[in-house]
Parts: C-alpha cells; sequence; structure tokens
C-alpha cells in the first residue's frame, strides 16, 4: 500500500466507519400552544427511520425543545422535527429541507441547536472538549451544521484526490516500465 493510500485511509478513519456511538443533544427554539409537543424524527432507527409516530419525544424548558440520541458515529445522518397535538397526534413537519448532520467518528458528545424555520444558516453544533482537553482550558467549537459536513466532505475529497493523482503517477511509472522492458526484449532479440 502507498503512502497516499494509507493517508487515505487515515483521513477516512478520522470522519467514517466504526462502530461507536455519539451521545448528540438535538435543541429547537419553538413556541408551543394547546398542550403541541415537537418530536424529533430522522432517517437513522435511532431517530425513528422517517416515521413520526416512532419520533423521538423532546423535553421542553425555556422556549427550548431537546432530546438526547446516541447516534452512530461516523455517518452524515437526515433528521426534521415533527409537531404533536395534545392527544399525541401527528400535526406537521417542520418546514425547509431535512437537516444533515456530520457526526465524525471521533465525536463523542455534539449539541445541536436547530430553528423551527429549517433555515439551516440558523442552526449550528457545539463539540465540547474530551475531559483531558476540558481539564487543559480548551474552549467547546462552535460551527454551522453546513461548515461541519463541507468540512467532512473536503477532507475525504482531498483525500480521494491525492490518491488518484498517485494512481496515476504509478500508473505512468507502470507504462514507462513496461515501454522499457518491451524495449529491452526487442534488443535482445
Amino acid at each position: 500500500m502507498t503512502a497516499t493510500r494509507d493517508g487515505v485511509i487515515s483521513t477516512a478513519r478520522r470522519f467514517v466507519g466504526g462502530t461507536s456511538t455519539c451521545r448528540v443533544r438535538f435543541m429547537v427554539r419553538y413556541t408551543a400552544w394547546r398542550g403541541e409537543s415537537v418530536r424529533l424524527v430522522g432517517a437513522d432507527a435511532a431517530l425513528g427511520a422517517w416515521n413520526p409516530d416512532n419520533s423521538v419525544p423532546m423535553r421542553h424548558a425555556n422556549g427550548i425543545w431537546s432530546a438526547d440520541v446516541n447516534v452512530p458515529s461516523g455517518r452524515c445522518h437526515e433528521y426534521k422535527f415533527v409537531l404533536f397535538d395534545a392527544e399525541g397526534r401527528f400535526q406537521a413537519w417542520q418546514g425547509g429541507s431535512d437537516a444533515v448532520l456530520a457526526v465524525y467518528r471521533s465525536d463523542e458528545r455534539l449539541e445541536v441547536r436547530d430553528d423551527w424555520s429549517g433555515d439551516p444558516t440558523l442552526s449550528n453544533v457545539l463539540t465540547p472538549p474530551s475531559a483531558s482537553d476540558a481539564a487543559a482550558g480548551v474552549a467547546p467549537k462552535l460551527q454551522s451544521r453546513q461548515a461541519r459536513l463541507l468540512h467532512m466532505l473536503s477532507c475525504l475529497a482531498a483525500a480521494v484526490n491525492a490518491a488518484d493523482a498517485a494512481d496515476e503517477t504509478h500508473a505512468k511509472r507502470l507504462a514507462a516500465l513496461a515501454a522499457a522492458v518491451d524495449a529491452a526484449q526487442q534488443a535482445q532479440q
């Protein structure tokens, strides 16, 4: 395996794969009326597999709805918030496109802060430092969901491009070697 391939694998392992989970606190600001409640639903089984009846109940405090969910690390998770009435019947999906959260393989805990409007520019992700980093005074990292996703994708794309470039160089070297071997064989004849 080439050093470049090792680099691709190392980069990919920082972001994807593995069997670990990450504890994510999903939060959304919403003013409920008449006993309504907000729930969380998404593509992953831990988020209800897009079935509002299997959605994750959320707690309410000071205008913020929140739920803590363990999701698989090393993946991107699509999700939305849904509204239920006082009798527990599904009422509505959150507006806007599905939200996408990139959960790196190394993530242990995240806090996602969303807006009911579904506007991705009003959403951010807080990554608390590990216990040892916190003891050393490292502050939590705050990013937009979009920036986090783009960072994951750009690192993976750069690693793949580097591997492709190495493969092309390797292929050129093999072609030159094959031509040299052919020339040597012809010279011996």
